[in-house]
């Protein structure tokens, strides 16, 4: 086995609060050591699995130790929309004024600044029953994209609230 090696950048973890459950930001450097909130002063035990120290991949999520991640890509979706929005309206007000073909014009335009900024903006880790993220962690390539089917059977097992004991098995 090799040597527990320490992640180049600390993890940001950004989650409720066990406590108040108002939305906290902590920095984890180095398992096991307690964590302050800031907003209500209560101390959160945030583990992170070996895997984190030995490859820097997330194995589970260190605020609720569920085993079920997704990765998408870290981009908040209301400012993608209002982007998207904006270049539909200038398109329909361009068309409008000067032809069909600036309605076309500006969809490709969009679309080629949607595709920049998804190849510029980061992937975070998140947590299927806490919806806590991870930022930072250094091997993203072992959690696997959103899934639909996995997402409403861990809601479904909550009954719609955070109800499951922390150690959840595995799924197979």
């Amino acid at each position: 086995m090799s040597a527990p090696i320490a992640p180049r950048t600390p993890l940001a973890v950004t989650g409720a609060c066990p406590a108040c459950r108002r939305t906290v930001e902590w920095k984890v450097a180095a398992g096991g050591a307690p964590i302050l909130c800031p907003a209500c002063g209560a101390e959160t035990l945030l583990t992170l699995g070996d895997s984190f120290f030995e490859r820097g991949a997330l194995d589970r999520c260190a605020v609720c130790a569920e085993r079920h991640l997704y990765r998408q890509k870290d981009f908040n979706q209301t400012t993608g929309c209002v982007i998207m929005a904006i270049g539909a309206i200038t398109g329909l007000i361009l068309a409008g004024l000067y032809g069909a073909l600036w309605l076309w014009a500006v969809l490709l335009l969009t679309a080629a600044l949607d595709a920049v900024l998804y190849r510029l903006v980061p992937e975070v880790v998140i947590c299927y029953r806490c919806k806590a993220h991870f930022r930072g962690s250094a091997d993203l390539r072992a959690v696997p994209p959103f899934d639909l089917q996995l997402a409403d059977a861990i809601e479904g097992r909550m009954g719609g609230g955070m109800t499951m004991p922390p150690e959840s098995p595995p799924r197979r």
